[in-house]
């Protein structure tokens, strides 16, 4: 490379620096602020918040080049973006406490296996490898339940199977209900409540419908913007779930593809305002990422599929699986049952 071409790829990363630096930190600020105004409803608030990862990962590469530029200013914009990703990731790379089990422990599993999902092999020597002790499974579709349901049904004694879900346990499922969910996959929810080693706990299992999103054509232009993140429907279908929330008592567990972020306001009301919590957050590592949307590479982008549970139950591992062919981890949790009588708990 001669000495023209090299200073102008120079010239061209100075300015690249001098635009990005300043640009990603303006959207962080303004994200921050919006949300703190309580603008979530917002279509570039909805947006940016579930992309919110990958706005911040190229600080860890900006605040280096801003170092290298020696600029105060540039390098004091830097350090927003950083901050910011430590502020809301940072606890998912510190190292965790030990954990003894208080009481029994069991193993769950949540798993979106795509409906389309034609290597039924590895979906089911997956589910074998991690062994739970209960199992949901999310778009089960008929072609799915063909290959799986046999060999699950040897392994599990107590089902409850329908197009596009499935629930298998180990331990005695007491009642079961349906919670009709019109629009989503499978048209609704599952609920049920198994007797482990004499006592109660409730498995709420759930995939609301992903949210379309609404764009402009502008006329003669082969291209779409988008404007908005229709959650209309996602809300309807919540809403369901969480006036079912309302009415349990005692250990429960919510699980499955909930098509939000943990930057959306419904991840915020479910560990906030009723006080459950997250897997991840307590015994997992990094990102956690469960979602591909990309169809020719295995590369998960956003973390949407989650394991919640009360407070009384005690959090002791969390795993996250491989694909086999779907376009969704599968999020293993092994979780201690509480010494007290269930009978007395509420998780409200």
């Amino acid at each position: 490379m001669n000495k023209p071409e090299a200073g102008f790829i120079r010239r061209l990363l100075l300015a690249a620096v001098n635009m990005f630096i300043p640009m990603q930190t303006f959207l962080v600020l303004l994200y921050f602020t919006a949300r703190w105004l309580a603008w979530d409803d917002f279509f570039l608030v909805e947006l940016v918040g579930f992309m919110l990862p990958w706005l911040l990962f190229p600080s860890l590469i900006l605040l280096p080049l801003a170092f290298w530029r020696r600029k105060r200013l540039l390098v004091g914009l830097a350090v927003v973006p950083v901050a910011a990703f430590l502020l809301v990731y940072g606890r998912y790379y510190l190292p965790h406490p030990t954990v003894q089990a208080a009481g029994d422990t069991f193993t769950v599993m949540s798993y979106n296996v795509h409906f389309n999902n034609e290597d039924s092999a590895a979906l089911l020597a997956q589910i074998n490898s991690y062994d739970p002790d209960l199992l949901a499974l999310h778009e089960y579709s008929p072609a799915i339940i063909a290959a799986l349901d046999g060999p699950l049904s040897a392994r599990y004694p107590f089902q409850w199977v329908r197009p596009g879900r499935g629930i298998y346990s180990r331990y005695p499922i007491d009642s079961q209900q349906w919670l009709a969910t019109p629009g989503s996959y499978g048209g609704g929810a599952q609920q049920v409540a198994v007797d482990v080693d004499g006592r109660r706990l409730t498995l709420l299992s759930v995939h609301p419908s992903a949210p379309p999103i609404q764009a402009w054509y502008p006329p003669a232009l082969p291209l779409a913007i988008p404007m908005r993140v229709d959650y209309t429907t996602h809300r309807g279908q919540m809403a369901v779930i969480l006036a079912a929330l309302e009415q349990i008592e005692g250990p429960m567990m919510l699980v499955g593809d909930l098509n939000v972020t943990d930057q959306h306001p419904l991840y915020r009301q479910l560990t906030q305002e009723l006080g459950l919590r997250d897997a991840h957050s307590e015994r997992g590592r990094g990102l956690g990422f469960t979602f591909n949307p990309f169809t020719r590479a295995p590369i998960a982008a956003w973390r949407i599929d989650y394991i919640l549970h009360s407070p009384e139950l005690g959090m002791v591992n969390l795993e996250i699986g491989t694909y086999a062919g779907s376009d969704h981890k599968p999020v293993v949790a092994t979780i201690s049952l509480p010494e007290t009588a269930p009978s007395s708990l509420s998780y409200h």
